[in-house]
């Protein structure tokens, strides 16, 4: 994966959304030793309101600029990726490569 966060980063919010109750660690059936994060019934509507904002902010872009112009600009970002892999194929230990936060 080149692009990603630190295993740490994403225990640390985890662990800040379980101790603000929105979230609890329940057991795992299919890996018992791996315990799955579950909302709880105070973090959904949390989680639904941050999805309904989010959804609004994704499409506010859409007023401004055309699908051709989202594909022309999809791209162009694919091919500065692809450019700046062919430099570093191994990103990592970069500001965003897969051990970044």
């Amino acid at each position: 994966m080149p692009f990603g966060v630190r295993r740490q980063a994403v225990q640390r919010v985890a662990n800040d959304l379980t101790r603000d109750g929105l979230t609890e660690w329940v057991t795992n059936p299919g890996h018992r030793s791996t315990p799955l994060l579950a909302l709880t019934p105070d973090g959904t509507p949390v989680l639904a309101a941050i999805t309904a904002r989010a959804r609004v902010a994704n499409q506010a872009p859409a007023e401004y600029v055309t699908a051709d112009e989202i594909t022309t600009l999809r791209r162009g970002l694919a091919g500065i990726v692809t450019s700046a892999r062919a430099v570093d194929p191994d990103p990592v230990g970069h500001p965003f490569g897969a051990d970044g936060d």
